[in-house]
């Protein structure tokens, strides 16, 4: 068994190895009862008696040579020889760091009998397991794909000037380059998102713009892509109903508009609108006490402030003469 860890800055690292026989057997291993999690922990002790600890806050990935079991349990992951290609082990790691499954919009695809509707359909994100537009490594199989914009962001690993936030500036509508996320010495946004729903400013949708190179050479083509996020989880946005379900590249929901126009070497054209701009909270109304009063009030102030309007007349105090 050899084990192997790291810090959750820095990612997986060979820099601390160990190498241990475990004193069980491989059916013992396989017993009934046995869990992921305590396989991972026979693991971590066999390196111990070994004279090796895994240093407190790193990271854990215990691997085996024969074929038992292979995943992510408890922010730690266990690989056999069945799970030994990039796009599997990358995957688990990457639950490793807390990342979640993700999905598309198309609830009649089901990757499993036990996986949710949408589960794993997202093959332009490496957290859809093997179901992505992978590629063939030289030495260890499937290269498996990137990750999503979103993905990337949520560990942090997007630097905040290239996320723009649609309307946070009060811009309705701009037309942009998006920088390829496999290319980040390109200029413009890798990522940027749009908020559309008063009553949760987490709810909204992402744009990226994906390059048929690097961890992505395995996808169809250049593209880019939409994500609805909700929850934490990304969405892939699918055109339903059309042959091959390809990704949506333009929208029209929600007060938002998304168009997309050339793709490149260094950035995709897209042109987005958000009419929601400059809304109210759910639970909110505008006051309107004047022509361009945009303050928000809950609707009992709104109706109060009309009714104190209504009696300027007799509140003032006119002095004639």
């Amino acid at each position: 068994t050899g084990l192997r860890s790291s810090s959750a800055i820095s990612g997986w690292s060979d820099a601390s190895c160990a190498a241990a026989t475990m004193a069980s057997t491989k059916a013992a291993a396989q017993a009934p009862g046995k869990t992921r999690d305590s396989r991972i922990s026979d693991c971590v002790a066999a390196a111990q008696a070994g004279g090796y600890t895994v240093p407190p806050g790193h990271r854990t990935i215990a691997v085996t040579n024969d074929q038992v079991d292979s995943g992510a349990a408890g922010g730690r992951v266990l690989l056999d020889p069945g799970a030994w290609n990039v796009a599997f082990a990358a995957h688990e790691m990457a639950h490793g760091y807390g990342l979640g499954h993700s999905f598309s919009n198309d609830l009649t695809y089901r990757n499993a009998s036990w996986s949710a509707p949408g589960e794993y359909d997202d093959p332009w994100d490496l957290m859809s397991a093997m179901n992505v537009h992978g590629f063939t490594t030289a030495r260890f199989g499937n290269g498996g794909v990137g990750l999503s914009a979103f993905h990337r962001d949520e560990k942090g690993w997007l630097a905040k000037n290239r996320v723009l936030t649609m309307g946070a500036d009060g811009v309705r509508t701009r037309s942009l380059t998006v920088a390829p996320l496999e290319v980040p010495s390109a200029a413009g946004p890798l990522l940027v998102r749009v908020p559309f729903d008063p009553s949760d400013p987490m709810h909204y949708y992402t744009v990226e713009y994906r390059r048929k190179t690097g961890w992505s050479l395995g996808i169809p083509a250049n593209t880019v892509l939409l994500h609805e996020v909700r929850n934490g989880t990304p969405t892939l946005l699918r055109q339903l109903g059309v042959a091959g379900r390809p990704p949506a590249t333009s929208l029209s929901a929600n007060g938002v508009v998304i168009t997309t126009g050339s793709t490149g070497a260094t950035g995709a054209s897209v042109t987005i609108t958000n009419n929601v701009v400059d809304r109210c909270l759910l639970g909110y109304v505008w006051r309107e006490a004047f022509p361009g009063d945009d303050v928000c009030v809950t609707g009992a102030q709104r109706t109060q402030a009309r009714a104190d309007n209504a009696q300027v007349a007799a509140r003032v105090l006119r002095i004639d003469g």
